[in-house]
């Protein structure tokens, strides 16, 4: 405790978060992991350092640079443990295998789909394919597999699995976010496809502790779809239970468009009002009891949604946001036991760390940017107006609920802009009207479905629905405006780090730190503008060399594309009309400039003899054009790649950008295509 005090006096919980990021983030640059050994040799100098810079009677800023390097250390050491300490390679080829395995999760996936999570257990050879491999696949973790079947497989259930196989994805596109890593660090070790699944005849109660959860939620997910109007069991099941394939995409466009997208799954808002309406039916129900019995009514109430949150947390697939808003949620009815105040930024600072000391990855995990942003933002405004708006009546309520809902939407927009490409102008009108509503249908949901186990609803459920259909018809509303869900260019990972470090220093009390706050957001914004789109996108689809011509009106190429890739490609460049190149040449404008995209060798020779416009070629020609032609000469490169083309000089020049070739257990570049 003399350690802890001591640091606190130097370093702050707040500043201790923002080095320790720093230090997770510094393993992002390193080319190559460090090797165990000098990882433990970092891990126990950090320490010695610590101890030192605390224990000993030093200068208070010697102090604090000792502990901030300590500290930084500490995040580099972490963050390498969570990487060494995984059991599962990646697998390093694509081909097909057949194996025995244990379903782990599954859920719906529509078109009669089923997504799920196998642990194989056995591989065997397939005999339906002399193409298939055998290969001891245990090695590998879990796999995630799509598959077709009329019924979906619960947690336990023993599958015979035939397999297209793939290495696990990283970047699908130069600055997108690494999908790879959060799998790998999840235990999963490939993904695929099943186009042959047989469920085996062993029956067993024997189920772990994780199967048993997730069988009960499949249960109660089934037991939703019984109990309300599909259109509302899909939602409903999307906020008590974390289980959202069976949201209709037209549903998620509304709420994503009109920016009420947080409010389908089990947010920091939805975890804050279950355990605090809980907190308060528990209060009232045990208050009488206080009469006759020595006990403090609030204390109980807060013991047991402690408990109550932590349950509904495990049911709910412990998403990171939902654990988060649990573990302040936590820490605020601790403080009501113990009567003290907790809710604040040193809260916020002291849940981060934990999270990240356990799992250093999450800083990486879109739940964690926006929850941990969002409620920054929230917390931070709210201290730095608190004394200057009504604390109390309906235009407090009103002033409140608009600051903090613009508050978080500032703050998040980048995060939101980086992981979803989209700009939502009206989240600030959409959810002062959604979250008040909310407000009252998750706790009112709570009590329906409590007595809707003992059967008597006596008519609530029609006014739960009426509400859910009320918040549906909002979503609609906005987002049927216009410019509701506009495409916004991408910023890159390093443009976030500037903008949240910005925004931290711009809650700050002392004015020098807040200017520079100011600079830091104008420097975020002067760099997001200048990005720039690709000119032509190169990609490998189904194990071949693919190029797009990224043209103001259209997308040019080679072949045709699935829309999962379509998907991809118009989150960096916008929707566009895709166009298929079938010919030997196709004529694209390019820069205000025409454009010969010749793609077959006989295209060469019209676009040589065209001297006034520019070549964009796929075939090396035997014999150079004229003097005056242009040409740019495309070779397919190992990784995905943008090119960005300077037209302006006589001679083109062209500039590559591929995905960072650093040296993961879960990048294996040799298997991109």
């Amino acid at each position: 405790m003399f350690l802890i005090s001591r640091l606190l006096g130097t370093v702050s919980v707040q500043t201790s978060c923002l080095y320790l990021i720093a230090g997770i983030l510094l393993v992002e640059i390193l080319p190559d992991l460090l090797p165990i050994w000098a990882v433990t040799s970092t891990l126990l100098f950090s320490g010695l350092i610590f101890y030192i810079s605390i224990r000993l009677q030093l200068n208070r800023d010697v102090q604090y640079i000792l502990s901030t390097l300590s500290i930084v250390a500490f995040g580099v050491c972490i963050t390498h443990i969570e990487i060494y300490r995984q059991s599962h390679d990646m697998l390093p080829q694509t081909g097909r295998y057949a194996f025995e395995a244990v379903v782990e999760q599954s859920e719906l996936r529509g078109q009669g789909q089923v997504r799920a999570l196998l642990r194989p257990l056995d591989s065997y050879p397939d005999t339906a394919s002399s193409k298939s491999a055998k290969r001891d696949l245990k090695q590998y973790g879990s796999m995630r597999l799509t598959m077709r079947l009329e019924t979906m497989p619960q947690a336990g259930d023993r599958l015979n699995v035939a397999a297209r196989l793939f290495p696990l994805s990283g970047p699908f596109l130069p600055g997108m976010p690494d999908y790879g890593r959060s799998a790998y660090l999840n235990g999963i070790g490939a993904s695929g496809f099943a186009y042959g699944v047989t469920k085996r005849n062993e029956k067993t109660d024997k189920y772990a502790f994780s199967d048993n959860i997730e069988r009960m939620r499949n249960h109660l997910d089934l037991h939703l779809q019984e109990t309300f109007h599909p259109q509302i069991a899909s939602i409903v099941s999307a906020l008590y239970l974390g289980k959202r394939d069976r949201l209709s995409a037209d549903i998620y466009t509304l709420f994503q468009k009109s920016g009420l997208a947080h409010l389908l799954a089990i947010s920091g808002l939805h975890m804050a009002l279950f355990c605090m309406s809980l907190y308060g039916l528990l209060r009232i129900a045990i208050l009488p009891a206080e009469i006759f019995l020595p006990i403090s009514a609030h204390k109980i109430a807060a013991f047991l949604a402690i408990l109550a949150g932590f349950a509904y947390l495990l049911i709910a697939g412990t998403p990171v946001s939902a654990l988060r808003a649990w573990s302040i949620a936590a820490i605020i009815l601790v403080a009501v036991i113990v009567d003290r105040r907790a809710l604040t930024l040193r809260t916020l600072a002291l849940v981060a760390l934990m999270l990240l000391i356990w799992r250093p990855s999450y800083l990486f995990q879109p739940a964690f940017q926006l929850s941990f942003s969002a409620t920054f933002g929230i917390i931070a405004t709210y201290q730095m107006v608190k004394g200057k708006i009504p604390r109390r009546g309906l235009t407090g309520f009103l002033i409140g609920l608009a600051i903090t809902s613009l508050a978080a939407g500032i703050v998040t927009a980048p995060f939101i802009a980086y992981h979803f490409a989209i700009f939502i102008p009206y989240s600030l009108l959409s959810n002062m009207l959604a979250v008040p509503l909310m407000s009252l249908l998750m706790p009112f949901g709570l009590l329906v479905l409590m007595l809707d186990t003992l059967g008597v609803t006596i008519g609530l459920l029609t006014l739960y629905e009426g509400g859910m259909f009320a918040l549906i018809e909002i979503a609609s509303f906005f987002s049927r405006l216009p410019v509701a869900g506009i495409w916004i260019k991408p910023p890159s990972f390093t443009i976030l780090i500037l903008w949240m470090l910005s925004i931290c220093l711009f809650f700050s009390r002392r004015l020098i730190l807040q200017t520079l706050s100011i600079l830091g957001i104008c420097l975020c914004f002067w760099q997001w503008w200048q990005l720039v789109q690709p000119d032509i996108i190169h990609i490998y689809h189904q194990e071949k060399p693919v190029f797009i011509i990224n043209a103001p009106d259209r997308l040019v190429s080679t072949h045709s594309l699935s829309p999962f890739w379509i998907s991809v490609i118009e989150r960096q460049v916008g929707q566009k009309p895709l166009h298929l190149c079938d010919e030997a040449v196709c004529k694209v404008l390019l820069h205000e400039a025409s454009v010969h995209f010749v793609v077959r060798p006989k295209g060469i020779t019209q676009a040589c003899n065209d001297m006034e416009s520019m070549t964009i070629s796929l075939i090396q020609p035997k014999y150079p054009c004229k003097a005056e032609a242009r040409m740019v000469h495309l070779v397919p490169q190992p990784a995905h790649t943008f090119y960005q083309l300077d037209l302006s000089a006589d001679t083109p020049v062209v500039h590559l950008e591929t995905i960072s070739q650093i040296n993961r257990p879960w990048r294996l570049f040799e298997t991109v295509r």
